[in-house]
């Protein structure tokens, strides 16, 4: 191959490389991957553990302060929606993924919204 051909396809590849590099890239991790860093961000969330605390909650005779599951609901307008349950009662949660900062590589960036604690007494 001549000198000159080969010097046009290097420039080329470089300038597709440097296209490439400058575009915002987003890409959806695997769903286990998602689910699992959605119920860590609620488990690692300050608001959902001052809600079920039973000494700081509404329902202090009733929130036990633990966990007991964390149901997946689906997705609703703002995110991904799960039910939180403790004790006999249950706390609604939307987790809201954004992409990474502009021009950084990773996953997505996590938001946690708490609803109201809902008892039966």
């Amino acid at each position: 191959m001549p000198h000159h051909i080969k010097e046009y396809l290097m420039t080329k590849l470089i300038l597709a490389l440097v296209a490439v590099a400058g575009l915002d890239l987003f890409a959806a991790l695997p769903p286990y991957y998602a689910r699992n860093a959605q119920i860590q961000a609620i488990l690692s969330d300050a608001k959902v553990a001052q809600e079920i605390q039973p000494s700081f909650g509404r329902f202090p005779s009733v929130a036990s302060g633990f966990i007991d599951s964390i149901i997946y609901q689906g997705p609703d307008r703002r995110g991904q929606h799960f039910l939180v349950h403790t004790g006999k009662c249950r706390l609604s949660v939307t987790v809201v993924s954004s992409p990474p900062p502009r021009r950084m590589v990773g996953p997505s960036v996590l938001t946690v919204l708490s609803g109201q604690l809902d008892c039966r007494q």
